[in-house]
């Protein structure tokens, strides 16, 4: 655990009720998924949704107890954003502070990525869809992609729109931006139709399965004001895109 969780996971303990102690897994400064996977048992698909921590090459399957940290590394003022950009003056008039975990790799902080490498492209009919149902925290979720596509944002409420895709076997990263430090449980319904690939059972062939799950998530709050005054040549030499 790195210098800024212990120090910020303190802060949200106090400011949200929950103890730090509590037995929980905190995945943090690693690459890592959101992951789907799955497997036919008999007839019957089982999905399996889990964290896969790709650094150290391990699984978490209890994601109720496993928090995705977006440390204090990932606060960003308006300093750090270019603000000519629509999407970044957008959040930024209604939060000093921007909670940013990038979809490109930045040093010390979790670097999340959404993974489906488990599954069988041969079983799919074309892509999954990762569609967010329900965004539960003191603040709003923005999801977006490079050149600043959003394809999930809270703030206007979430229905059938937020959603994107992701073809069975494949991995890929977006950006995730919350507006205010705190827990977080972000549920997604993933979707999909099987082909008619021998490797299908035959009653299974064109159906659709789907399943719906929650993440959690631990956004640490940033260094102070007086913190960040000090730290101003860091701020600058880590400018977002």
């Amino acid at each position: 655990m790195n210098r800024f969780l212990q120090i910020g996971g303190a802060l949200v303990g106090a400011a949200i009720g929950t103890s730090v102690a509590q037995a929980q897994t905190l995945v943090d400064n690693v690459h890592a998924d959101i992951a789907i996977g799955g497997e036919f048992v008999g007839d019957v698909w089982e999905w399996e949704p889990h964290i896969h921590d790709e650094t150290n090459n391990v699984e978490y399957e209890d994601l109720a107890n496993t928090l995705l940290i977006a440390n204090a590394l990932t606060a960003t003022t308006s300093s750090d954003a270019p603000l000519d950009n629509a999407l970044y003056a957008d959040l930024f008039s209604t939060s000093s502070v921007v909670y940013h975990m990038d979809q490109n790799e930045q040093a010390g902080e979790l670097f999340l990525g959404f993974g489906s490498e488990e599954l069988d492209p041969a079983q799919w009919n074309g892509a999954l869809t990762f569609t967010t149902t329900s965004v539960t925290g003191p603040g709003d979720l923005v999801i977006f992609s490079y050149p600043y596509s959003i394809v999930t944002d809270t703030r206007d409420g979430l229905d059938a729109s937020d959603a994107f895709d992701r073809l069975a076997g494949s991995h890929g990263h977006l950006n995730l931006a919350f507006t205010a430090p705190g827990d977080y449980a972000v549920t997604f319904l993933i979707e999909g139709q099987f082909s008619d690939d021998l490797s299908v059972p035959s009653v299974m062939q064109g159906q659709h399965s789907s399943v719906q799950a929650t993440w959690n998530f631990r956004v640490v709050p940033g260094p102070g004001a007086a913190t960040l005054a000090v730290l101003g040549g860091f701020a600058a030499a880590r400018r977002r895109r």
